[in-house]
Formats: structure tokens, C-alpha cells, sequence
């Protein structure tokens, strides 16, 4: 059993571990992709007005707030509810759950440097994870193919998407039926998040990005 809640108008799914945990032991069985996406109030914040974006999100099979702020922005406050639906523990169980289980993963990146970050972040998640292969994959539709391909010919479990928004997004929606993987994990930049707070910069902005998101948050629950 699960509740669903909306902020700003994208449909969240709101699963404890075990049930996260039998919902991901399913798709890893099925012989067709299933979708699970992370999205941070700043992906939130960026995309709202893409209503490109919202439509493909919306069609994943689960969406997982990636931080307190989008649980906070859905009036959830209770401590034993966070801690119940707590992103990053729920993301530590489905890798775990991967890594336990010994299916492969595949792992698309942005970037050499996006790469880096996740190597240094996923330690924090689990200590091993099987990665069969990995691709940087810009926005570049002529070298989907190739990646697709690669993907397929790996015979990968898991995709793993460190991809930004909302390329992300747009590249499994269009090539969900020629990949023959079990489950799509989109992170985005879920992992980038340590490092963007590392600096007092980063902690700046941050704070003023939270502001206009519970400011567009209140905006558009007047407007409702």
C-alpha cells in the first residue's frame, strides 16, 4: 500500500522501504523496462513550466522525492512519516537490494567530471556495485544509438542515470522500448548534491533556490 501526494503539480509516490523493495524485486523479474525517477526540488523548481517534462514524469512508474524539501512543500512534517519515505535511505536500499541480488548496472553520465562525483558518492550508498559499463552521453541523438546498443549488448540489469533534466527524461521516453534492461534508475543529479553544498557559495544558493521554490509552491496551491 502506498499514498501519492502532488507539489507543483507533478504526482510523487510515497512507498516505505519494504514496499519500495518488493515494487523494485518486480521490476528486476519482468522481461520489460520499468522506471523509477529521483527528482530535487531544484529539478522541480527548473522544470516546472516544461510541460514536456511534467507529461514524461508523470508516466514513470514511481517518482521519488529526492529531498526533504519537496516533503515538507506536500505538508508532510511528521518525523516518523520523513524518516518512513526518507530519500536517501530509500535509495541505499534499492542499490544494496541491486548489489545484493548481483544484477548488473549500467551507468550514464553527463560528463567525465559528473562521473568522478557519482564514483566518490555511490561509496556513501553501497559499498559494491556490479557496473558492467558506463557512457557519457551528451545531448547528442546521433550517439544514442551507439550507447543504446552498448547497453543491450552488456545485457545490463539496472541503468543507472546520472543524467540531468530534463535530457534525462526525454532520452527514456524515447528509447524505453529498444532497451532491453529490467529497471531505469534516473538519479539526475541526486548525487551532485554533496558536492554543490560543499562550498559556502553553493550553501548560498542553495538556501535562495529553496525560498523560490516554497515561494512557487504557495503560489501555486492559492492558485488551485
Amino acid at each position: 500500500m502506498h499514498n501519492e501526494f502532488q507539489v507543483l503539480g507533478l504526482q510523487f509516490h510515497w512507498y516505505n522501504m519494504k514496499e519500495a523493495m518488493i515494487k523494485v524485486a518486480e521490476y528486476l523479474d519482468h522481461d520489460v523496462i520499468n522506471t523509477i525517477e529521483i527528482v530535487t526540488y531544484e529539478t522541480l523548481l527548473q522544470e516546472q513550466f516544461n510541460t514536456e517534462w511534467m507529461e514524461c514524469i508523470n508516466r514513470k512508474d514511481i517518482v521519488i522525492a529526492g529531498d526533504d524539501e519537496i516533503l515538507k512543500a506536500a505538508g508532510i512534517v511528521d518525523r516518523s512519516n520523513i524518516r518512513d519515505v526518507n530519500h536517501a535511505k530509500l535509495v541505499r536500499t534499492i542499490l544494496q537490494y541491486i548489489n545484493k541480488n548481483k544484477k548488473t548496472v549500467f551507468v550514464l553520465a553527463p560528463s567525465k567530471e559528473a562521473l568522478s562525483r557519482f564514483h566518490v558518492s555511490i561509496s556513501n550508498y553501497v559499498r559494491h556495485l556490479h557496473i558492467v559499463g558506463t557512457e557519457i552521453l551528451e545531448e547528442d541523438p546521433s550517439k544514442e544509438e551507439i550507447v543504446i546498443n552498448k547497453i543491450n549488448g552488456l545485457d545490463a540489469d539496472c541503468i543507472l542515470s546520472i543524467l540531468p533534466s530534463p535530457y534525462q527524461e526525454s532520452f527514456i521516453h524515447k528509447n524505453q522500448s529498444l532497451l532491453h534492461s529490467r529497471l531505469w534508475f534516473g538519479c539526475g543529479t541526486f548525487f551532485d548534491l554533496e558536492h554543490k553544498l560543499s562550498t559556502r557559495g553553493g550553501r548560498i544558493i542553495s538556501y535562495l533556490k529553496k525560498k523560490m521554490f516554497h515561494y512557487r509552491v504557495d503560489r501555486h496551491n492559492k492558485m488551485q
